[in-house]
């Protein structure tokens, strides 16, 4: 890949169409989803290469099989360490502290750029509120911890507590935003 950059990437694969491969771990996953967002906002055609999972995607973009890769920090953060490979951006709304010299696509010029996977805890419906709460309140303060707080940025990961109510509310418009962008590429249920 001879790109260094996203802008460089995008006018690549232009110059390109259907030529520029990018590896998943999968077809339906948040790297997908990734890929086909900056295809759309780009206005740019390249071609998917699923894999089962994100270690073997990981191996052929190493080996020089694939061409790019969107994947999540704990699987790029060594390589890119090492200059195997080389990052263009994150994908969320600010940078992410583990690769804080990386961009967002935000920062790149694509504003509606804004996707990025998260980890939560649930509890089935009709547990009691009191409950709750105190599972949030302990697992915030964990969150909270500076041990737990470096232990999780070498996995590739920031804490980000949050309420109850704000989890909700991310879940509900995550539901939308993939909707909508499931559609647009096309993308059904397997």
């Amino acid at each position: 890949m001879p790109a260094k950059n996203v802008k460089e990437l995008v006018t690549h694969a232009k110059a390109n169409p259907g030529k520029v491969t990018y590896a998943t771990s999968g077809a339906g996953g948040s790297p997908h989803l990734a890929a086909e967002l900056l295809s759309m906002l780009a206005g740019i055609k390249m071609v998917h290469v699923p894999y089962k999972g994100g270690a073997p995607a990981m191996t052929d973009l190493l080996g020089g099989h694939v061409d790019i890769s969107f994947s999540n920090p704990t699987s790029v953060m060594p390589h890119i360490a090492t200059g195997k490979i080389r990052g263009f951006a994150t994908t969320g709304e600010k940078r992410f502290s583990g690769l804080s010299d990386l961009p967002t696509m935000i920062e790149e010029g694509y504003r509606d750029f804004n996707l990025s996977a998260w980890y939560g805890v649930v509890a089935p419906v009709g547990t009691p509120p009191a409950i709750v709460q105190r599972l949030n309140t302990e697992i915030v303060k964990i969150l909270k911890n500076p041990e737990v707080q470096a232990l999780l940025l070498k996995q590739g990961l920031e804490a980000a507590p949050s309420t109850p109510a704000e989890m909700t509310a991310e879940i509900k418009a995550d539901i939308e935003k993939y909707a909508k962008l499931l559609k647009a590429a096309g993308i059904a249920a397997q």
